[in-house]
């Protein structure tokens, strides 16, 4: 992580004070519906699984209530999340330096992990993620050449 007066993530959780002094490193802001650690939302202090829930048409669109809520006639454990979710988990990065590379199971296998083990997998949907710099940032660096790659494999 970076330290606090050069982190957005600081900034973000800290939008009221003064971050100049400060020694603490800030990596990472999830900002998503998790159970142990839910986002608010800002004026009502609300979940935001309860906010979402309550305002489904307006924020998450008629498309995706008509398929999670009203379409599918087989409802997984993902589905019942997903209909007052979003298919993703934002996550605000302060990246100090190289971060390792996380593999994530696809929507099925996230399934049967968490029905097989909900323990160790608390989630039953897939993560896709996506790199939305807000800052300047390089990604993909020092990968071995696509030859090198598959010689190794």
């Amino acid at each position: 992580g970076k330290l606090a007066a050069e982190s957005e993530v600081a900034k973000l959780v800290n939008a009221d004070q003064s971050l100049e002094c400060s020694t603490t490193r800030y990596a990472e802001l999830w900002v998503g519906v998790h159970p142990k650690l839910p986002a608010k939302v800002l004026s009502s202090g609300e979940p935001l699984r309860e906010f979402l829930g309550a305002n489904q048409r307006r924020y998450l669109g008629e498309e995706h209530v008509r398929y999670y809520a009203e379409e599918k006639l087989q409802r997984t454990a993902a589905d019942t999340l997903a209909s007052t979710s979003v298919p993703f988990l934002l996550k605000v990065l302060s990246i100090g330096k190289a971060l390792s590379i996380q593999a994530h199971p696809n929507r099925a296998l996230a399934e049967v992990l968490h029905a097989r083990d909900p323990a160790h997998y608390p989630d039953p949907n897939h993560k896709p993620e996506l790199i939305v710099a807000i800052t300047p940032f390089e990604a993909l660096c020092c990968f071995r050449p696509l030859r090198e790659i598959m010689y190794f494999i």
